[in-house]
Order: structure tokens, then sequence, then C-alpha cells
């Protein structure tokens, strides 16, 4: 959520694109790091369809989705936008009950119906503005 709240922040100076790319960037250095720690000899025994699968979530999922996110916490507000965020799960788990023929258990529904009329909740709650915005600075 940190990570969140930071690049929605830059991302109100410079485009979700630009936002993620810097953050990638930034981190960098620890993901390297980190990679060297935990390397190990079978993942270069990774099949072409585990390696397309991995392509894919590097560069869809963690990098380009980010440029539409980025800008919908910075049009939308990060509270109500990041409130969103609490449904995937949930989502997660109707697709793989619908594609992969998953069980879900009733505590596992209630528990979904539960959490999103929390989101729901705090989708029509009043939100104060707490930072100012350049926009915000402009009108003073």
């Amino acid at each position: 959520s940190l990570g969140y709240v930071i690049l929605a922040g830059i991302s109100r100076f410079m485009p979700g694109w630009q936002a993620i790319s810097w953050a990638i960037a930034v981190g960098l250095p620890v993901s390297l790091v980190g990679s060297a720690i935990f390397w190990r000899p079978q993942y270069l025994q990774a099949s072409g369809q585990q390696i397309l699968a991995f392509s894919y979530l590097g560069i869809f999922s963690a990098y380009v989705g980010f440029f539409a996110w980025n800008t919908g916490l910075k049009l939308g507000g990060m509270a109500r936008v990041g409130q969103v965020q609490l449904l995937q799960p949930f989502i997660t788990f109707a697709f793989a009950m619908l594609l992969l023929g998953e069980s879900v258990d009733i505590r596992t529904l209630v528990f979904a119906l539960l959490v999103f009329m929390v989101v729901l909740m705090g989708q029509r709650a009043r939100v104060d503005k707490v930072f100012a915005t350049p926009s915000d600075t402009n009108r003073c």
C-alpha cells in the first residue's frame, strides 16, 4: 500500500507510465540483490510455457497494468480507487471457479460478500482531501 501511495503522489506530477518506470529503476538494485540471494540453478530448467507466463506477468501485470492504475489513482483519488483492489481476490476466485473448475465453500462466499459490502460503503463515504494537489495550490 505504501508503494501505491507513493506512486499515486508521483503520478500527480508525471504520467503513470513514467511513475512506474522510475519505481522499477529505483528498485532495480534491491531486486538484483534479492534475485542473487534467492537464485536456484533449477530456474534455468524452466519450460517455454513457464518463461512465457513469467514474462507476461512481469511485462503486463506488473508494468503495463500500472500505466492505467496510476492514472486511475490520480483521477479517482487514492482512497476510493485503492479500495477497488480489495475486490481482486474475489474476482480471482470467480475466474478460478469458472475457468479451472475450482470449488469455493460457503465461508469464502460469505467473506467475499462482507468485503464487497465494506468496499461499497467505503466508495460511498465522504473523503476529505488531506494533501493539496498542484491544481489546488493554483486556486489559492
